[in-house]
């Protein structure tokens, strides 16, 4: 127990002359002294001075310490190649129809065009393009073509020249059908008991002239068209003609109220004003001259019509056909 005392009491006195022998400054748990940074080092404060990079402020003028940062270089210009038609993208093709800056670019518009038009022709074999009246491409409706004229091309030889002739009579018919109208407004001024009709003669002009290409000459065109239409196509042509014809015929008498200058008004006015008179008499005798025209053109059509195998029974058939058909397709529809 001695020993063990002894030992204990060295280990002690051992230990209390290290701590006094500690200094101050040796203590690990204190806070370390202000200047025991190590940045603090004159060496390292050397070389962070020379490396410092000046600060850059927006808000300071020109000229001073501060830069402004590098700017980007501008793209450089993008130069046009010669790329093939298939590599250009679509919106970037010129649209057709539009004023081209090249003769180039034109052409291609123009092939553009008619690559279109091909291609509706090949989709529809019965395509037949629009050319009659013949106005220009550029113009606006309505004054855009309407029909499809090809008297070479689509008329047999043994109806070319009837159909020719009925186009060359309607042109003179809505000439006539206009200086009708002329007529009308010289008689009401020079003698206003002349009833002319002057409101009929506009109607006449406006409305008989575009019903009568529509209702005879157009179905005399497609009854001689080549693989044309049928025999109730030349009914309904002889059936309109006819109506016409009964009608330039009451024009060319002229009698009053009914809207035409015809040799009755032509009479009554010339013997109050022989100028007006004779001018009267030249549309008289237009309507005359039609309805002889057109009483010899309708002769020569029927020729025409018996010659190609046609019958108005024929015709009367296929309107029976048709209603009956009608009939049929109305009662299964309901």
């Amino acid at each position: 127990r001695r020993c063990r005392s002894t030992t204990h009491s060295e280990i002690q006195f051992d230990l209390c002359c290290n701590m006094a022998d500690w200094a101050e400054d040796d203590n690990p748990f204190a806070a370390p002294p202000a200047d025991s940074s190590p940045f603090n080092d004159p060496a390292v404060a050397q070389s962070q001075g020379s490396a410092t990079m000046p600060e850059y402020d927006p808000f300071s003028g020109a000229g001073g310490t501060s830069s402004a940062p590098a700017q980007a270089p501008a793209p450089a210009p993008v130069v046009a190649s010669d790329a093939p038609d298939w590599a250009t993208p679509a919106e970037a093709k010129p649209a057709p129809g539009k004023n081209m800056s090249t003769a180039d670019e034109q052409k291609r518009a123009k092939n553009y065009e008619e690559a279109e038009k091909g291609t509706a022709v090949r989709k529809d074999p019965g395509h037949r393009p629009a050319n009659w009246p013949p106005f220009p491409q550029k113009c606006v409706w309505p004054f855009k073509p309407c029909f499809h004229h090809d008297f070479r091309g689509e008329l047999p030889a043994y109806g070319y020249a009837v159909t020719k002739h009925g186009y060359y009579y309607w042109c003179a018919y809505f000439f006539v059908l206009f200086w009708n109208m002329i007529c009308s407004c010289v008689a009401m001024g020079t003698y206003s008991n002349a009833d002319t009709g002057l409101g009929l003669s506009f109607a006449y002009l406006f409305f008989f002239g575009p019903l009568a290409y529509l209702c005879w000459f157009q179905s005399l065109y497609k009854a001689i068209m080549k693989d044309g239409a049928s025999n109730l196509t030349w009914g309904w042509f002889f059936f309109s003609y006819l109506f016409q014809l009964i009608f330039v015929s009451l024009m060319a008498l002229g009698y009053p109220g009914l809207g035409g200058v015809g040799v009755w008004t032509a009479s009554v006015v010339v013997q109050h004003n022989s100028g007006v008179g004779i001018v009267l008499w030249t549309c008289a005798l237009c309507w005359i001259f039609l309805a002889i025209y057109q009483a010899y053109h309708m002769k020569w059509a029927l020729s025409v019509f018996k010659s190609s195998g046609g019958s108005f029974e024929g015709a009367q058939k296929e309107a029976q056909q048709m209603a009956v058909a009608g009939a049929v397709a109305g009662a299964v529809a309901k």
